[in-house]
């Protein structure tokens, strides 16, 4: 068996995780093996990545043959054995299980399920849509973080190294192979900054320690921005044969800035265009730019058969008051002119935003709004609206 020990250092990073996981008390793990089957492949290398009070330090062994295996296994428990967390980066659908089959193919005790597991692909899965990233894998994580690699392969060009390594033994395989393993542990280390952006995808939440909102954001508040509006909302277009016979054009008017203060910098500035809103993320502020509108929009009714639309009045009304009305001034409502007017201020919102009443220019379109309410700007510490309107803008942005 080859063992390769190395320093890291002590790079200066964010750590989000539960109180009772700390860096002392926790070790990152990543495995090579010949294949994905456990049944019909062998593993070949274990590393470990772990804190000291001098820095990070990882471990590699290597099996030098099918029969050192079974050391590999024994070596990784007694190792991980004084720890209580285990973090690795999709290792709850790779690495954990190939593991656990092989413990048990040796008739060896597992000792993982003793840790407490953290698995960073998880964690980091439900910021793909705010990243813009394809692909969630590692390389596609440390590029977003501009980091670079020596390595050159991908795991599965790594077996045929390692099979190359076998035959010749030569140095510059084994180099390679160690280099593979060791920058996939210390590149988890940066992963970690990115589950600063998570209180992003929080906001609204219940904390279930204290039973309030938001245990991640620090401060909501909302601010005036400006009323000189450049840029117009671009609302998505609907069939000219669906709007109504008053179609009065939506004017943004104004905007205003909502200000949500996160508790650890984030590594990366994100910008991010929405329907609804603009999301800039930079050091430890997230802002959304949102449009305030005016004109004239339309509350639908969906039960448009118990209805009658009066074309002078351009409104429906309920067919037990319709009947006072004069036959000749009124008609059957449609899913289209069931509605009543409002001119006011609007917001927008998704289609299943959850404010009433929704309003919309057309009965087709997708987006709704809502009449700009008094207590947007209150200075109340816990503004329920603020809280509540803010997390249904960040889906748009989070997923």
């Amino acid at each position: 068996m080859i063992t390769q020990k190395h320093s890291v250092g002590v790079p200066d990073l964010p750590w989000p995780f539960p109180g009772q996981v700390r860096p002392e008390t926790s070790v990152f793990i990543d495995i090579e093996t010949t294949g994905l089957k456990a049944s019909t492949s062998r593993l070949y290398i274990i590393g470990v990545l772990y804190a000291t009070g001098e820095g990070w330090n990882t471990i590699q062994w290597m099996a030098e043959t099918s029969a050192e295996e079974e050391g590999l296994l024994r070596v990784l428990a007694a190792f991980i054995r004084p720890y209580r967390a285990l973090i690795h980066f999709n290792g709850e659908r790779f690495d954990l299980p190939y593991l656990r089959e092989k413990y048990a193919a040796h008739q060896l005790p597992c000792p993982l399920d003793a840790l407490l597991s953290l698995d960073l692909y998880r964690s980091i899965r439900p910021l793909k849509t705010l990243l813009g990233l394809k692909h969630l894998n590692q390389k596609a994580l440390e590029q977003f973080l501009n980091l670079t690699r020596e390595d050159p392969f991908t795991g599965g060009e790594l077996i045929g190294v390692y099979r190359q390594w076998q035959h010749a033994r030569s140095p510059e395989d084994l180099q390679a192979l160690m280099l593979h393993n060791r920058e996939d542990l210390t590149g988890m280390l940066p992963l970690i900054s990115l589950l600063t952006y998570l209180p992003l995808t929080q906001v609204g939440m219940a904390d279930p320690e204290t039973g309030g909102t938001d245990p991640c954001i620090r401060q909501i508040s909302c601010i005036h921005t400006q009323s000189n509006v450049s840029e117009p909302l671009r609302l998505p277009a609907v069939p000219a044969d669906a709007l109504p016979s008053r179609a009065d054009d939506l004017e943004c008017i104004d905007r205003f800035t909502i200000r949500l203060m996160l508790p650890d910098q984030v590594p990366v500035s994100v910008h991010r265009q929405g329907e609804l809103s603009t999301l800039t993320v930079t050091g430890t502020q997230a802002q959304l730019l949102v449009p305030v509108l005016q004109g004239r929009l339309r509350y639908f009714f969906e039960n448009y058969r118990d209805y009658y639309y009066l074309p002078l009045e351009d409104q429906a009304i309920h067919k037990s008051v319709a009947v006072y009305v004069d036959s000749a001034h009124r008609v059957k409502a449609t899913r289209q002119n069931c509605y009543i007017p409002k001119e006011a201020l609007f917001l927008p919102q998704k289609k299943d935003g959850g404010f009433l009443p929704a309003y919309r220019r057309t009965w087709q379109d997708p987006i709704r709004f809502l009449e700009l309410p008094q207590t947007l700007f209150s200075d109340e510490p816990d503004n329920v609206f603020l809280r509540q309107y803010t997390a249904m803008l960040l889906e748009e942005h989070v997923g």
